[in-house]
């Protein structure tokens, strides 16, 4: 009888430190997945794609994110406590700070995902959040886009369409301060060709000066946690040098990176999808040396 109500006890004990978590769809629907309250980002990603019937083989380019202030969604790390982060937020957050969203910058890939159902809907419904909050600059298209959204007919149609834009397939961070310039900030943008640096100033007004580094020309990428920055070296014209952005999001920039090689990676082992920039995959991480800051006013296009 005591072994039997020990067992009770610690059944019950178990049960106490499982929760409901509410989870946010790119289509303003919410999933509730029970998972326990020290469960990690991988594990309750993979609670929801059960859930909603993603295929095993597509949970790959989904993730979990946090919905920070001004909108902007920040990857939790696969060790971070999604629970922690919703009750951290839970006066600030609408129905749930927490996200379920696509985590992938191959659009072959997305393609061939798309030929799932639940897979293609969730992309979807993410490009049109994505073009309706801004994330993406639909330029011309927006009154076609939105003709397309008027029917459940035309999601294929409003996919192509927008897989066609510059900024799908590509994440870019809130304005903040970089060594490149001696006044004002940059906005950086992160994709399968490029780092981007867009000039902007201290209120995120844009500006006219875009520095972009493809992958072949960048030799080592990093989160520097002492000087909270996200540092790359680049090498042009025989010369390196080492760039420092400084943002909150420092540490999701770099994971940003090597998801992206690592991506170019699968590209490399498919003949069949095509290649660009495959040098890129052979960066390594490093500890940063002497970093000769940069400048958009001095170098001008030396950059």
């Amino acid at each position: 009888p005591l072994f039997r109500s020990g067992g009770a006890a610690k059944k019950k004990e178990a049960l106490d430190l499982d929760v409901e978590l509410p989870v946010l769809m790119a289509d303003k629907s919410t999933v509730s997945v029970r998972v326990q309250r020290d469960s990690p980002a991988n594990t309750v990603a993979k609670a929801v794609a059960d859930k909603i019937g993603l295929s095993k083989e597509n949970c790959q380019y989904f993730s979990l994110f946090e919905i920070c202030s001004h909108g902007f969604e920040r990857k939790l790390r696969p060790g971070e406590f999604p629970h922690r982060v919703y009750i951290k937020n839970y006066s600030s957050a609408g129905k749930s700070c927490i996200a379920f969203r696509k985590w992938i910058f191959t659009l072959t890939h997305e393609v061939i995902a798309s030929e799932n159902k639940t897979a293609a809907n969730l992309f979807y419904w993410q490009a049109v959040e994505d073009v309706s909050t801004g994330k993406i600059d639909p330029g011309d298209h927006l009154k076609q886009l939105k003709v397309y959204q008027k029917s459940s007919n035309t999601k294929a149609e409003y996919l192509d369409l927008a897989r066609t834009l510059p900024d799908y397939c590509s994440v870019s961070f809130p304005h903040c301060a970089c060594d490149a310039r001696k006044q004002g900030h940059v906005i950086v943008s992160v994709s399968l060709n490029h780092i981007k640096l867009q000039a902007c100033t201290t209120e995120g007004i844009l500006e006219e000066q875009v520095h972009t580094f493809p992958w072949e020309m960048i030799k080592t990428c990093e989160a520097d946690l002492e000087e909270t920055a996200f540092c790359f070296q680049y090498e042009k014209k025989s010369k390196e040098r080492w760039v420092r952005v400084f943002s909150d999001y420092y540490e999701y920039m770099n994971e940003c990176v090597g998801r992206v090689l690592e991506e170019i990676k699968w590209k490399e082992k498919d003949a069949t999808l095509p290649v660009s920039s495959s040098s890129s995959s052979k960066s390594k991480a490093s500890k940063p040396s002497k970093r000769k800051p940069i400048k958009y006013e001095d170098d001008g296009e030396d950059l």
